[in-house]
């Protein structure tokens, strides 16, 4: 007997997840309490930045959000690989790693923290 892809749920959140090439999003940290956001710094096509400190290093650092991973995954997929390949170098910021960050009643986000410049 065929299965009914309507019926199944799995079948269904599988193909709805975000496939990225580039990020194993299963195997990120989540940032826990370690980064408190503080103010907003700018906004973007596809994500928000803001000032935070690392709570576990004492410093500022500056935390890219990204609310929409689907609907983003090769413009993620591109910015991971400049940043892990040459952030720090020249006026590119140092890259300080990516988190998959899930918040109470809302999806998933993706989170690039970087040295702060600006402040």
């Amino acid at each position: 007997m065929l299965e009914n892809p309507a019926e199944n749920t799995s079948h269904r959140r599988k193909s709805m997840d975000p496939v990225s090439q580039v990020i194993h999003l299963e195997d990120l940290p989540t940032p826990g309490s370690r980064f408190e956001l503080q103010e907003l710094l700018g906004v973007g096509t596809c994500a928000k930045v803001y000032a935070a400190l690392d709570k576990q290093k004492g410093t500022k650092v500056a935390v890219k959000v990204i609310d929409n991973i689907a609907e983003n995954i090769l413009e993620i997929e591109s910015e991971y690989g400049v940043l892990s390949s040459i952030g720090g170098q020249s006026l590119i910021p140092e890259f300080h790693g990516t988190y998959l960050h899930s918040p109470k009643n809302a999806k998933k986000q993706l989170w690039f923290i970087m040295e702060v410049s600006c402040l």
